[in-house]
Order: structure tokens, then C-alpha cells, then sequence
């Protein structure tokens, strides 16, 4: 009989909750600044090209706040749901983003090369941003179902059944069909860590990466102004001639941003890099930080990131329930992988992929897709039973415990 964890303990119970009310708010505060702060940022990346073209210099900053707004209700109704909904509805949620994934080659608009948005009106929006919530969601609630059944065994084989990985299989394809390699790629590194958190094989983790080789291989050789991008940033694109074809001039001007800015940078709105480079407030808009605000801009911003990751980590450790561990993990992964790749685009280290900075880059669908998973977490930090039980299993040498 395994011995009661919490039970008849209010003080170690009241302990709990408290780290999750402080996650809770942590998240929501750091949130809503980043977008705000944001919102600044793109105001300042764009004002001037847009005067340029005489339209109005708060045009994108304004759609950034209408998403934002969005988001924010999005995420507050997601907070308030409770884990059940999350269970019962997972699936559903899935197919209804399998059907938007497809129909995006039906009914969608091609930019830059690919084929990923659907226009309703004057809105558009990119359905393979909210698919990586909905993936996260509906693997996360499949594989912590099989893990309360206790059979470690059994999970290592069923995870490979035909449901699971015709649900991952038809999602990442239609991503793939869009041409979207870089979303893609942030889709391999949270699904390796979602596995990884529900305790699967090393074996069957280092397979799933060999499929990322692959497909990376492929995306990339099969493209040549994508081969270019990419051969060029680590040989010679400090050779090729200055010009809009030039597949390096992205990632040269946002070198010389970040170069630029010094310690304390050049001042807010006041940097030049900004008008050289395509798509700024949304591939680049790091590279706009650290030439305006410099090393001190720059480094708040990664504190800013950090002080949210440190919150859902509480989220994550504070939690009993191993379906919330998953999904809470899996999302951390994904917000703190895809904010890596941007920065190392940024200064230089990555081809420029198109994937946004979250909850900066100028971008609705992203914002709002990156505010819900936030809500997701939000939701798991209302308050628990007190009567808590332990587990017989053990994942990773993390033990787990179960609410009764």
C-alpha cells in the first residue's frame, strides 16, 4: 500500500498552490508586457517605411494590438476552462486543424514562396501556428492516458500505433505542403521532447531525429534560393553583391544591427539596419532591439523570456497531474526552441527561417496561437484536490503523483 502524499498536510498543500498562484501571474504579467513592449518595437521597425509608402506609420502596430486584444481573450477563456475540457475535446480539435492544414492548399494565399494562409476578407491567418498547440494538446492528453495505466511496456509499444502517428503524420505533412520548412522544424524539436517527458525509448527518440535529418535534407536541397540561404550563411555570404536576390542580405543587415547597437544602442527609433531589411518587424525585429536599445535592450528581453520559462517550469514541477506535465513541458520546449532558432538568425549563426519571435514579432496568428498555449497553462494552475495520492511509476526519476 503506497503511502498517502499531502494528505491531512494544509500547510504543505497551502505551500502548492501558492507556487502555482505565483506562476500564474507571472506568466499573465510577462505576457502582456512583451506583447506591449512589442507593440513598441514594431511601431519603431516600421513607422518609416511606411511613410514612405504614405500610409499611416501606426498601421501595423495598430493590427498587432487588434491581434493582441484577440489573443488575450482567447487566453483568458482557455485559462478558465478546466482539464476535462482539454481531455474531451482534444481530438476534435485535431481534426478540425487537420481540415485547415489541407484546405490551405484548396483555398489558401501564397507569399514568399509559400503556401500557408487563409484569407477570409481583409483577415488572413496561419493555420500551421495554431497546429502546433493543438498537436501538443492532443498528444499530450494520448500519451499521458497510457501512462496512468501504469504499464511502462505497454507504452513503448503503443505509442507507435497507427492513431498516434497518422494524427503527427497528417499534420506535419500538410505543413510540409505549404512549404513552411522552418515551422516544420520547430514541429521535430518540441514532438522529440514531448516523447522524451513521457518517458519513451532512446532508441525510438533518436529515430524520430533521424526523420528530422531527412526531411531537413530534402526541404533544403529541393529549393535553390533555399540552398543558397543556407550554403551562404556559413561560406561566402560576406561575397555576394548587396541586392533584394541576394539570399544573404537578410541575415548580413541583421549582423550589422546587432553590431551596431553597442552597449546601450543608438536610441529608440533611431536605427538605420531597419530600412534595409524585407519583413523587419517580423523576421528581424530582435536585430531592431539590439541596434536601438543595444546590449541592455537585448539582454532584458532574454530576461524577460527567461522569467517566463522559470514560471512554467513551477507550472511543471509544482503540478501532479502528468497529463499537465506533459503538455507544460512540451509548450516550454516549443515557446523556448523556436525563440533560440530567431535569436541565432538574428545574429547570424541561422539562415533565415520565417519563424516569428514569440509574442514580439509583428504577426496575429502567431500571437494569438502563442497566447493560447499560455492560457493552456494558465488553466492547469487553478487550484487542485488535497487529497493527493503517490504513484507506482516513475519517468525520467521524476515521481508522480496523481490527485484521487
Amino acid at each position: 500500500m503506497t503511502e498517502p502524499v499531502l494528505e491531512n498536510d494544509s500547510i504543505a498543500w497551502r505551500d502548492q498552490q501558492g507556487w502555482l498562484i505565483a506562476a500564474r501571474y507571472i506568466i499573465i504579467g510577462v505576457t502582456v508586457f512583451m506583447f506591449l513592449f512589442g507593440c513598441v518595437v514594431i511601431l519603431s521597425a516600421t513607422s518609416f517605411s511606411l511613410l514612405q509608402k504614405d500610409l499611416n506609420p501606426l498601421d501595423t502596430m495598430i493590427k498587432q494590438l487588434i491581434f493582441g486584444l484577440v489573443g488575450i481573450i482567447a487566453m483568458s477563456i482557455l485559462a478558465l476552462m478546466p482539464r476535462q475540457f482539454y481531455q474531451r475535446f482534444a481530438k476534435l480539435a485535431l481534426i478540425i486543424t487537420i481540415g485547415l492544414l489541407y484546405s490551405v492548399q484548396i483555398f489558401g494565399t501564397e507569399y514568399q514562396g509559400n503556401k500557408n494562409w487563409i484569407t477570409i476578407g481583409s483577415v488572413q491567418f496561419q493555420p500551421s501556428e495554431f497546429a502546433k498547440l493543438v498537436l501538443i494538446w492532443w498528444l499530450g492528453v494520448r500519451l499521458a492516458t497510457v501512462f496512468e495505466d501504469g504499464n511502462i511496456r505497454k507504452f513503448k509499444y503503443t505509442y507507435f500505433n497507427f492513431g498516434t502517428m497518422f494524427g503527427i503524420g497528417a499534420v506535419i505533412f500538410g505543413v510540409l505542403l505549404g512549404g513552411d520548412l522552418g515551422t516544420a522544424m520547430v514541429f521535430f524539436v518540441f514532438l522529440v521532447a514531448e516523447f522524451y517527458l513521457s518517458g519513451v525509448q532512446f532508441w525510438s527518440i533518436l529515430l524520430i531525429l533521424a526523420v528530422v535529418g531527412v526531411v531537413a535534407y530534402f526541404g533544403v536541397t529541393t529549393d535553390e534560393y533555399r540552398t543558397k540561404r543556407f550554403v551562404g550563411i556559413y561560406t561566402d555570404c560576406e561575397g555576394m553583391d548587396v541586392s533584394t536576390s541576394d539570399p544573404c542580405d537578410q541575415s548580413r543587415h541583421g549582423v550589422w544591427a546587432v553590431q551596431s547597437g553597442g552597449f546601450a544602442g543608438v536610441g529608440p527609433g533611431a536605427g538605420h539596419e531597419k530600412w534595409w531589411v524585407q519583413e523587419v518587424q517580423k523576421d528581424f525585429i530582435f536585430a531592431v532591439i539590439g541596434e536601438e536599445l543595444g546590449f541592455v535592450g537585448a539582454m532584458f528581453l532574454v530576461l524577460c523570456y527567461l522569467t517566463l520559462f522559470f514560471a512554467l517550469m513551477i507550472v511543471i514541477t509544482r503540478n501532479r497531474d502528468i497529463m499537465v506535465k506533459i503538455i507544460t513541458g512540451t509548450i516550454l520546449v516549443w515557446i523556448s526552441s523556436q525563440t533560440l532558432i530567431y535569436l541565432f538568425v538574428n545574429v547570424g549563426m541561422l539562415p533565415v527561417l520565417g519563424i516569428p519571435l514569440p509574442l514580439i514579432s509583428a504577426g496575429g496568428t502567431s500571437l494569438i496561437a502563442t497566447m493560447m498555449a499560455l492560457g493552456v497553462v494558465i488553466s492547469f494552475t487553478n487550484p487542485r484536490e488535497k487529497r493527493m495520492k503517490q504513484s507506482k511509476r516513475q519517468v525520467r526519476g521524476i515521481k508522480t503523483v496523481t490527485a484521487t
